[in-house]
């Protein structure tokens, strides 16, 4: 049976009244970012339990933490830092009882032999070292490639706690089809995000719209999803307007097309 959560900005700007309107909407989980007071040198070991007992109380998972990393893996500026925050996060993640941390690595080049792409298969392996030792997971965004492009990369690294978020609607924005080598992604599927865009077919740019008014065959996703006995979360990630009633109304379209 497929799970939903939601994007817990989405709902509020304070999180205590995020998780309570989260549970009252009916989903499953909430999905958390990594930043401002719930940053990693910010929330606290008590403030840790303080949430996961907050969750409980409400009935509601912690489906993942986002990172939100503004620069790719290999790219080299402030490295060192992004990637500490990124072990901080993991070390979260495990004590919030998280499902993963979700960031983005950036483009991942097709060619095995480019640079860029032995780099971030360096870090990566760097990451998931630390990972096994942390008890978490970090979960690749995707969209920046093919979807294929990025499981056969995550297949090559060869690590358990390397894992992909998988986002049709950023596959689709980037011209992508979002169901495309979606079988070779299946091993490594642990989170899934929901949004819905119109393309403009003269760039790579596209325009949030409520889930099911988009390009994003929804549908179809969702069969897929199930077909493969998925038993991840499916978070509602950006909506044209924020509030309970705009991401309500998401839940209910996912629910009516299950």
């Amino acid at each position: 049976m497929l799970r939903f959560g939601v994007r817990a900005e989405l709902l509020s700007k304070s999180t205590r009244t995020a998780i309570r309107r989260a549970a009252s909407l009916g989903f499953g989980a909430v999905q958390l970012t990594a930043s401002g007071e719930l940053h990693p040198d910010e929330l606290s070991r008590t403030g840790r339990r303080e949430l996961r007992h907050l969750l409980a109380t409400h009935g509601l998972s912690l489906s993942g933490w986002f990172y939100p990393m503004r620069y790719g893996l290999a790219d080299e500026t402030e490295l060192e830092r992004r990637l500490e925050e990124l072990r901080k996060t993991l070390i979260m993640s495990y004590e919030t009882g998280a499902g993963c941390v979700v960031t983005s690595i950036g483009r991942v080049p097709r060619d095995p032999d480019h640079p860029a792409r032995k780099l971030m298969g360096e870090v990566l392996l760097d990451l998931a070292e630390f990972a096994d030792r942390a008890g978490g997971v970090l979960a690749a965004e995707s969209g920046t490639e093919p979807l294929e492009v990025l499981a056969e990369f995550l297949a090559g690294l060869d690590r358990g706690t390397l894992r992909i978020n998988y986002d049709p609607a950023a596959l689709r924005t980037r011209g992508y089809e979002p169901t495309a080598g979606f079988s070779a992604a299946v091993p490594f599927l642990v989170h899934c995000h929901a949004w819905d865009v119109t393309v403009d077919a003269s760039s790579e740019t596209g325009q949030v719209v409520p889930l099911g008014q988009g390009v994003v065959p929804w549908p179809q996703v969702l069969g897929l999803l199930q077909e493969a006995d998925y038993t991840g979360w499916i978070v509602v990630d950006r909506l044209p307007e924020s509030g309970p009633e705009a991401a309500g109304a998401a839940l209910q379209y996912l629910r009516s097309i299950r």
